[in-house]
């Protein structure tokens, strides 16, 4: 009955997307498509011409984690999951009936056949592609071992405009559009934050301690660097030489990079434009008592420019020189338009208008802070700042 079951469920599917392709599709656009039991997945163009193989495991169709990979080493079978479960993979789906927007197309999972090293502390979560169908790299993954022997294989998410590929066991940057920009050098590296990114050069071990995961070297040759987007190692300073310095620690000593940032007006006038609006700051109700009794500021920065495919500017926001991933914006480089960026693990255009984001996120203050702060004023009229971008949303929707 189960069987029976599962067989008319992928049928249905099935059958959907066939009735679907039949309704008239932009010959330009790319397309996911699903395999005949919907188990994998690959891209068509709106003519139904085959960009890429459906050899990629699909993981919207079940309810239960994909069974991914089976390796055997030393008589010992290990098994991969990729999990299904969107509070932890939200991008974790595809969608057959909407064209692919972003710059370069993305799955979750390797394809039937591929050859990628398995080993190491870096596992591949999935594979990206150009927009014509060429392989560019492998997506870099965590391996998680959960209590029953499997492991659970979560990407490395974007910051800055910047993410992680891995290649032989070792981990690179790349940028948005799918560019490496940096050889595959390290075992380790962090995500990039304030212009720079941690790289741990040598042979290193991963301790888990309470709360969080330490590196300790392996030998007396390992260091740690810092390199900027173009994949130069900077060396740091001891005493800082500017107010924007960058702070770092480094063992048992404080170390500063030097400020990575520079604009021409046009960029500088962006930045303005975002740091000027106060509402930013009231959309999170734990960040108002920073902003409110702290007197800390959020201030933001540019990070990545537009770039073929990709016509936006990557703007962060930072509390000092430490980036928070939940103020992520996107700017038009020609009609300045502003959204909100929530994709964490790829270069995709799913964005949000800069004034719903606000009015979603003060709506939710003006909600909760009554009643968890009862009798507490605001210095900002939360009501009616709530007004006026509710006013701009609807305007701008027209």
């Amino acid at each position: 009955m189960k069987y029976r079951t599962t067989y008319i469920h992928s049928l249905i599917i099935s059958l959907i997307f066939f009735l679907s392709c039949g309704e008239r599709r932009d010959p330009t656009a790319l397309y996911y498509f699903p395999n005949a039991d919907t188990t994998y997945v690959g891209v068509k163009n709106g003519l139904g011409d085959i960009i890429i193989p459906a050899e990629h495991p699909s993981l919207n169709n079940a309810d239960i984690n994909f069974l991914y990979f089976g390796r055997t080493n030393n008589n010992y079978k290990r098994r991969v999951f990729y999990t299904n479960n969107d509070s932890l993979i939200p991008e974790a789906r595809y969608d057959f009936e909407k064209p692919i927007t972003g710059p370069v197309i993305q799955f979750f999972g390797l394809s039937i056949g591929s050859k990628a090293a398995m080993e190491g502390p870096r596992i591949p979560a999935g594979e990206v592609y150009s927009r014509k169908g060429k392989f560019l790299y492998y997506i870099a993954g965590y391996a998680a071992r959960q209590y029953t022997g499997y492991y659970i294989i979560t990407p490395q998410p974007f910051a800055e405009g910047y993410g992680l590929y891995v290649e032989k066991g070792k981990l690179g940057y790349i940028d948005g559009v799918g560019n490496k920009i940096t050889t595959a050098n390290w075992e380790y590296a962090e995500p990039f934050n304030y212009g720079y990114a941690k790289v741990y050069r040598g042979r290193w071990e991963q301790v888990q301690l309470p709360g969080y995961m330490d590196h300790r070297p392996l030998n007396d040759t390992s260091n740690i660097a810092y390199i900027n987007v173009k994949g130069e190692i900077i060396k740091h300073y001891n005493i800082a030489k500017g107010d924007k310095d960058y702070h770092i620690l480094l063992e048992n000593e404080n170390g500063y990079l030097p400020y990575p940032f520079s604009y021409t007006a046009k960029e500088q006038s962006i930045l303005d434009s975002l740091n000027n609006i106060k509402a930013i700051g009231y959309t999170n109700i734990i960040d108002i008592l920073s902003v409110e009794y702290k007197k800390e500021r959020l201030h933001f920065e540019i990070t990545a420019r537009p770039k073929p495919g990709f016509p936006y500017y990557y703007v962060q926001g930072y509390w000092g020189d430490l980036g928070d991933s939940r103020y992520t914006f996107l700017v038009h480089e020609d009609t300045h338009a502003v959204f909100h960026y929530g994709q964490p693990f790829f270069m995709e255009e799913v964005k949000t208008s800069l004034s719903q984001w606000i009015v979603n996120g003060l709506q939710e203050t003006n909600e909760r802070w009554s009643e968890e702060m009862p009798g507490v004023k605001l210095d900002m009229d939360v009501a009616r700042e709530l007004r006026y971008w509710k006013q701009k949303a609807k305007e701008e929707g027209k």
